[in-house]
């Protein structure tokens, strides 16, 4: 909310934008243009477009790519780090209208905003292979296709919905490696997760 506020997302934006370029017309201008990266968390399309706009108008080929969590294991990373968001507050109300804000975008209802984005790509984190085949598998990344008049084929929607909401496996091996090599403080929380949850390590698999 102070991010916000304060106005510093903008600033940082505008810093990023024009660490390498004056100008729009300096930019265009170029051939080269620094690979750009930016991380949301958002329920807000604005978040995504503001970006889209801006780096488009720069000459930039733009990519979104929807990184998709299952609730369950997002609540569970949420337990084991030492930094820990409200659930009720912040991670329930952001999962969820992140989520919604995706699947708009993808089923058209911006379709003025679809020019900006050149390409689009689901990536499911890690747990996908666990839930669907019994056992961990590298996440697939999957992209989401145009037609020929510019609009998002998203034939994805039941799959993303149900990888999203679905109950998943607790992946043992990371918490066993999080008490292994993880921070003191990433380790205790790991430790007090896996006494409160009644988890034997020893045995589980």
């Amino acid at each position: 909310m102070k991010v916000k506020e304060h106005g510093w997302k903008d600033k940082q934006i505008n810093l990023i934008f024009r660490n390498k370029y004056n100008t729009e017309k300096e930019a265009n201008n170029s051939k080269i243009l620094p690979n750009l990266l930016f991380d949301r968390v958002s329920g807000k399309i604005e978040d995504i477009t503001e970006i889209a706009i801006r780096a488009k108008t720069l000459g930039y080929n733009v990519t979104v790519v929807w990184v998709l969590c299952n609730l369950e294991v997002a609540k569970m990373n949420n337990q084991v780090r030492d930094r820990k968001v409200s659930e009720k507050n912040v991670l329930l109300p952001n999962h969820k209208a992140a989520y919604q804000t995706l699947t708009d975008l993808f089923n058209n209802k911006y379709p003025d905003f679809n020019d900006y984005i050149d390409s689009a790509w689901i990536g499911y984190s890690a747990g996908f292979g666990r839930k669907l085949g019994g056992k961990y598998a590298t996440s697939p990344c999957i992209k989401i296709k145009k037609d020929d008049s510019g609009k998002w084929l998203f034939d994805q929607e039941r799959m993303v919905d149900s990888f999203l909401k679905e109950k998943q496996p607790i992946d043992y091996d990371d918490l066993r490696k999080l008490i292994k090599i993880g921070s003191g403080k990433r380790a205790k929380c790991a430790q007090e997760f896996i006494k409160r949850e009644n988890i034997n390590l020893e045995e589980a698999v």
